[in-house]
């Protein structure tokens, strides 16, 4: 943003510096024709249009300044916007990479096709009722898949089916010296 500023700066003082020549041009053009008896209503006009183009310098940085802070806050908000589309996409990334890990563990543990269903469901916390009910399948059936997903795994349960997947999303932070 300092570059912007840096930018605007110089911009503002290029005006500043072509309008002063300008506007010391027209005043000895006008003293001159004052001088040389020129009518009143001519350097009314000259007038009329040095105050016009002053004011029309002064229009114009003033709009050049808000038009630069606002490129100033686009910038910073287009870099807020790339460093958490970066972070989205190694989230992203490790997400893909998480759900290729549940599926090979699934295979490890040589579950049937309809018994993964069953598991990932009941790993995004899906009752057996709601399970039943997106599978069209009765809830004694996907009590008895879920039995058979624990019995191949290993696991007690529910739980432990969810812990063993967490445990491999959780960073425990290295001991800080306490």
């Amino acid at each position: 943003m300092s570059s912007v500023w840096s930018e605007e700066r110089k911009r503002q003082w290029m005006i500043i510096a072509a309008a002063v020549p300008i506007t010391a041009f027209l005043v000895l053009d006008m003293t001159d024709d004052y001088r040389a008896g020129v009518s009143v209503t001519h350097i009314a006009i000259e007038v009329a249009f040095w105050t016009t183009g002053l004011t029309l310098v002064v229009y114009l940085v003033k709009r050049l300044s808000r038009a630069l802070r606002s490129v100033g806050t686009l910038e910073k908000d287009l870099a807020k916007s790339v460093t958490e589309a970066e972070r989205f996409k190694a989230l992203s990334r490790r997400l893909q990479e998480v759900s290729e890990d549940v599926g090979r563990q699934f295979d490890q543990w040589q579950l049937s096709p309809a018994e993964k269903e069953v598991a990932l469901l009941l790993l995004k916390g899906l009752s057996y009722q709601q399970i039943a009910a997106s599978r069209n399948a009765a809830e004694g059936t996907v009590r008895q898949q879920a039995l058979s997903v624990y019995r191949k795994a290993g696991l007690g349960g529910r739980s432990e089916l969810a812990a063993f997947f967490l445990d491999k999303l959780i960073v425990v932070p290295a001991d800080r010296g306490a």
